[in-house]
């Protein structure tokens, strides 16, 4: 299970750097087999905003950009299509090198010089495969380091979970084993939302009696164990996800599903919704844990 540091670090505020709770975590019988920087690669890739674009003289299919990192104008030749002038892009500047082991030289393309390099998400292993350059939201500011800007500044650790261990099949879980190790308190997140919209209870029916209970927002409480299941979300609009959510695949994600699988999956591996958990722990099978889990 590979789970970033920052979302550990929602769970419990460790003293602990990466290494260290990965060193804490082995020795304590949770093996974790790696830790890493989501960032490597990108050190000398920055945000950059194009300014100008023309044909190249001498090919049909490239064209010649100027992009500026906020303090500096370079003279790009790129091949995509995908940009235009105002777009924020992924710049790589000369000396870079690449998360794919590309590095970053000046060079003279069918006689035009190029300054460096616009990215795609693949080059970046952002991704498996792209159709073009990477374009992130408007308001990025141009200069800002993109590591810093995808929220790549974060350090993945990989658990060996094995079958005994259930209860760390999820980011509280393994930040209740850390926990015990050091002391540390683990913290839940307020998930409180408001609710609009028609009670649920007038779009779904549940049959069975007496022994359910239901609730404007779907709790379902049979008389032994307690499921919950979230509120109706209607007309919820499918697509590729943001570029903050983007900026985990590679690591988390094997490729770059839809933004509500991303979502689902996101919050399922937090709190252990996708995970059964140890029957010892709690007699809840689904949903957030309750106060008095560890």
């Amino acid at each position: 299970m590979k789970i970033p540091y920052s979302w550990l670090k929602e769970f419990i505020d460790t003293r602990l750097s990466p290494a260290q709770a990965q060193e804490a975590l082995t020795m304590a019988g949770v093996e974790v087999s790696s830790c890493r920087f989501l960032g490597e690669g990108l050190d000398s890739v920055v945000t950059a905003r194009i300014l100008e674009m023309a044909p190249h003289p001498n090919a049909e299919r490239l064209s010649l950009c100027k992009v500026t990192d906020g303090s500096t104008t370079f003279g790009i030749v790129c091949g995509a299509k995908n940009m235009k002038p105002g777009d924020a892009v992924a710049l790589a500047k000369i000396g870079a090198r690449l998360p794919n082991g590309v590095e970053i030289k000046k060079a003279k393309i069918r006689g035009q010089a190029s300054e460096g390099m616009l990215c795609s998400e693949q080059e970046l292993k952002l991704a498996e495969a792209s159709e073009g350059i990477m374009i992130l939201p408007g308001d990025t500011a141009p200069g800002t380091p993109l590591a810093d800007a995808l929220g790549l500044s974060d350090w993945l650790l990989e658990v060996e979970i094995t079958p005994n261990r259930g209860d760390c099949l999820s980011v509280l879980g393994v930040a209740r084993e850390l926990a015990s190790i050091t002391g540390e308190k683990v913290v839940l997140p307020d998930v409180s939302f408001p609710e609009e919209g028609e009670p649920i209870g007038d779009l779904v029916r549940i049959e069975g009696g007496e022994k359910w209970a239901l609730s404007k927002t779907m709790r379902v409480v049979p008389s032994t164990t307690s499921l919950f299941a979230p509120p109706i979300t209607p007309a919820t609009a499918t697509g590729p996800s943001a570029s903050r959510m983007r900026s985990i695949p590679g690591s988390i994600f094997r490729s770059d599903p839809s933004s509500v699988v991303k979502v689902t999956v996101s919050f399922g591996a937090r709190t252990s919704i996708l995970a059964p958990r140890s029957r010892s722990r709690s007699k809840a099978c689904i949903g957030w844990p309750t106060s008095s889990s560890r």
